[in-house]
């Protein structure tokens, strides 16, 4: 499919600010993850306005339209996350959320609504291309896992789909500037729970007592090593300790520590080790000392790995659109997670960074009260994502 076709379609469709009313709409009245019911109000009257059929309430408040072309091709399935977060905005812009603690500070508006417009140039094609395509808009990303729960309400199958392709907001890339990255993507992650338990007496007497706060200790220190000196050069993983709670007066030695860390890492192997051998060694340096430990695992994204071939594919259609210099090749993945990951274990597929930023401006990351990404972005998200995934089904 050529790009100038789909400009052309785009300006057929949409008038100059279309797209951002709804953007901003949706931005205005942000919903948190299994709560996204004014959210598919908006999606399905855009839906409705333009004639496209859809299927509302997949896995609660997800919602999935499926396009079919005339002629034979792939099956592409598209997906947008449609949840908010809580965080309370602090921008001072007319379109701010109106619902106190919520905001879409990741971007997920914009994922929202270029996926609209790509239901919407693709009904202009009145099916006048090969292949199928399902798009998915899919809620709860930034809690309890959406993509896996659309995975098994049938989202990828009838028809099948060969791949899956996404896109996000990147805050460190100008606007008219897309990324993309070969192989590991963003980091899988594991939440851990350890109680270390030992045994209680007056801080005069420690002798009597046996100190699980010098345990934990011994044990936090102990830990890090499996970073620095366990992992490959060549891997990455990140283990952190975020919450400790032990003791409730000065006086006194306590009887257990409670604490709650994570376990970030980019490939299974890595991940399944890591977790392993911090429990190894938590367990060695308690019960080393006197104490007894227990470690509870709390499995959360996998690893996101991008499929080589299908990012190569739309490399190479992105670099004719919009020139090789606006298409940047990303060295290094992301330490956060995207449950797009539970699509890339299921089928070939890729997500792509989709630049926000407003040039000349200083960055502020997502997941911050301040996140204000620039609405350029969305039209040319529109345009890019389409041919991705009319160059995919094999246009």
């Amino acid at each position: 499919m050529d790009y100038k076709k789909i400009e052309c379609i785009f300006d057929e469709c949409f008038s100059a600010n279309e797209l951002i009313n709804i953007r901003r709409e949706i931005h205005m009245h942000p919903e948190l993850g299994c709560q996204e019911f004014n959210t598919g109000d908006i999606i399905c009257r855009c839906l409705d306005q333009w004639n496209i059929p859809y299927t509302r309430g997949v896995a609660d408040t997800g919602i999935v339209a499926k396009m079919h072309g005339t002629r034979p091709g792939k099956t592409i399935a598209i997906r947008a996350d449609i949840d908010a977060l809580p965080i309370q905005e602090e921008n001072d812009i007319p379109f701010k959320s109106l619902i106190p603690g919520k905001m879409h500070a990741c971007g997920h508006d914009i994922h929202t609504t270029v996926l609209l417009g790509l239901a919407r140039l693709l009904k202009q094609l009145n099916g006048d291309y090969a292949g199928s395509f399902t798009l998915i808009f899919q809620p709860a990303e930034e809690s309890i896992g959406g993509a896996e729960r659309m995975i098994e309400a049938g989202v990828l199958e009838e028809p099948y789909a060969d791949h899956v392709i996404a896109l996000h907001c990147g805050a460190d890339i100008e606007a008219g500037k897309v990324g993309l990255k070969y192989g590991s993507m963003f980091a899988g992650s594991d939440a851990f729970n350890v109680v270390v338990k030992g045994k209680s007496s007056h801080a005069a007497y420690p002798s009597l007592g046996l100190d699980p706060i010098v345990m934990t200790a011994q044990a936090i220190s102990a830990v890090q090593s499996i970073v620095s000196r366990s992992t490959a050069p060549q891997n990455s993983a990140v283990v952190t300790i975020g919450k400790i709670n032990g003791g409730t007066v000065r006086n006194q030695i306590p009887d257990c520590v409670e604490l709650q860390g994570t376990i970030r890492t980019l490939d299974p192997e890595t991940r399944e080790y890591t977790v392993k051998k911090a429990e190894s060694i938590f367990r060695g340096v308690v019960e080393g000392m006197g104490g007894t430990l227990e470690f509870t695992r709390i499995p959360s994204y996998p690893p996101l790995i991008n499929d080589d071939s299908v990012v190569e594919k739309v490399k190479q259609v992105f670099c004719s659109a919009i020139g090789p210099d606006s298409v940047l090749l990303l060295k290094d993945p992301v330490m956060g997670c995207e449950d797009f990951a539970y699509f890339t274990a299921e089928r070939p597929s890729m997500i792509w960074r989709l630049g926000c930023k407003t040039p000349d401006t200083e960055i502020v990351p997502l997941h911050n009260s301040k996140f204000n990404p620039d609405e350029r972005c969305i039209s040319l998200g529109v345009k890019l994502q389409t041919l991705a995934a009319l160059t995919l089904a094999g246009n």
